[in-house]
C-alpha cells in the first residue's frame, strides 16, 4: 500500500481524466490526501474525499492566494474564478470539521511570488490557518520557500502542538536539524528530490519514522516521468530514489511511509 500525502485531484488538470487517474489509484492500491490551495479547491477537495474511501482532504489557503487580488494565473489549477480576499467564514470553519478533512493546509510563507507587495497578508493568512489547526485540533500542511526557520518560530512562538508537515520540503541540512529538535514535525519528499543528488544527503539524515512521500501533482513529476503533468501513480519513483539513499527495499519505504502517513494525520485507515 502506498499514501501520497499531498496532491491535488481536484485541480483543473484531472478534469479531462480524472475517472481514469482514479481507476489507477484503485489498481494500484494508493491511497491519496487532497490538498486545497484556496477556499474554493478545498470544497472540490472534500468532495472527493467524502467519494471515495481511500482519499482524504486537507483545507487551506496557499501563501499565492493571501493577496487582495490574483497576482499570477495557473493554467492547471482552476477552471472557475477565485474569490479574493480569501476570508475564513463560518462555512469554511464548518467545511473543516468534516470527518474527512485531515490537515489545515497547504499555507505557509512564499515570497517568491510577488517581491514587490506587501505581504504582510501572507503572516496574517498563515497566523489565521495556524489558530484555526489549534481550534480544531487538527496537523497543519506548511508551504514554505526558503524561510523554514520563520515558520517553524511563528509555529512554537503559538505553542502548536499538533503534528507540522514540512511539504515539498527543499531546506538545507541546518533547517533539518532544527526542524527536527520537534518530533510533531514530519518531512514531505517530491518528485524533485528525483531530479540530482542535491537532496541526497538531506534524505540520509531523516529519519525514516519522519518521512513522508507526495507527488504535489499536477506538478513536478518525477524522473523519468519529468516534463509531463504528474500523478500519483508516480509516487512510486519518489519511494524508489529514497529506498535507495537510505539502502533499504522499496517495500520498507513504502510501509513506512505509509505508517507515518498515519500517524502524521491522525487518519484511521479501515
Amino acid at each position: 500500500m502506498i499514501f501520497d500525502s499531498h496532491t491535488h485531484l481536484q485541480f483543473k488538470a484531472f478534469d479531462k481524466d480524472r475517472d481514469e487517474v482514479i481507476k489507477r489509484l484503485v489498481d494500484n492500491d494508493i491511497s491519496i490526501i487532497n490538498v486545497g490551495s484556496c477556499i474554493e479547491n478545498s470544497y472540490e477537495a472534500v468532495k472527493l474525499a467524502e467519494e471515495f474511501p481511500f482519499m482524504w482532504a486537507s483545507v487551506g489557503i496557499h501563501p499565492s492566494h493571501t493577496y487582495s487580488r490574483a497576482i499570477f494565473e495557473d493554467e492547471d489549477e482552476m477552471n472557475y474564478k477565485v474569490s479574493y480576499p480569501q476570508i475564513i467564514d463560518e462555512d469554511f470553519k464548518k467545511l473543516v470539521l468534516n470527518p474527512r478533512v485531515v490537515a489545515i493546509g497547504e499555507c505557509g510563507l512564499d515570497f517568491s511570488y510577488a517581491k514587490e507587495l506587501d505581504n504582510q497578508c501572507q503572516y496574517e493568512s498563515f497566523n489565521n490557518q495556524i489558530d484555526l489547526a489549534i481550534l480544531v485540533d487538527k496537523p497543519i500542511i506548511l508551504h514554505i520557500r526558503k524561510v523554514y526557520m520563520e515558520a517553524l518560530k511563528i509555529l512554537v512562538d503559538k505553542r502548536f502542538s499538533n503534528n507540522i508537515i514540512f511539504h515539498f520540503f527543499k531546506g538545507k541540512e541546518f533547517d533539518l536539524e532544527e526542524i527536527l529538535k520537534y518530533p510533531n514535525c514530519f518531512i514531505g519528499f517530491s518528485g524533485v528530490i528525483t531530479y540530482d543528488s542535491s537532496m541526497d544527503s538531506v534524505i540520509l539524515k531523516t529519519p525514516l519514522d519522519r518521512i513522508l512521500i507526495e507527488t504535489d501533482a499536477p506538478y513536478v513529476a518525477p524522473v523519468p516521468k519529468k516534463g509531463e503533468r504528474n500523478e500519483s501513480l508516480y509516487v512510486k519513483y519518489v519511494v524508489e530514489k529514497i529506498a535507495l539513499i537510505k539502502g533499504i527495499t522499496v517495500e520498507e519505504v513504502e510501509r513506512i511511509s505509509f505508517e507515518n502517513t498515519l500517524r502524521a494525520f491522525k487518519i484511521k485507515y479501515e
